[in-house]
């Protein structure tokens, strides 16, 4: 098991326990339709994108294995620095096309 505090880059493998497979992280701030937003949206690993809908949605705090940590180079941690700060309001403001606040 690998022990990783903060945010996880993008490729990331974890493991939740409501959840049988594990999931690669593929995203931040997961808006679901009733417009809760999670920390993560993942995809189920190995299968990855099946479909439009087979995405979960989970939080930092939901992980109770990492199993795998994704590429770390300079552009990753810089926008993980960025979410320590802002957290995940930021990145669903920039899917609805609104400019984050500095």
């Amino acid at each position: 098991m690998v022990v990783f505090e903060g945010w996880l880059p993008v490729g990331s493998i974890v493991h939740i326990p409501t959840y049988l497979s594990p999931l690669m992280i593929a995203a931040y701030g997961a808006q679901l339709p009733d417009g809760t937003v999670h920390d993560y949206a993942g995809l189920p690993y190995p299968t990855g994108l099946s479909d439009e809908k087979n995405y979960v949605a989970f939080d930092r705090a939901d992980v109770d294995q990492v199993l795998f940590v994704g590429l770390q180079q300079l552009e990753g941690l810089a926008a993980l620095e960025y979410l320590d700060a802002h957290g995940t309001e930021v990145t669903v403001q920039a899917q609805e096309g609104a400019q984050p606040e500095a």
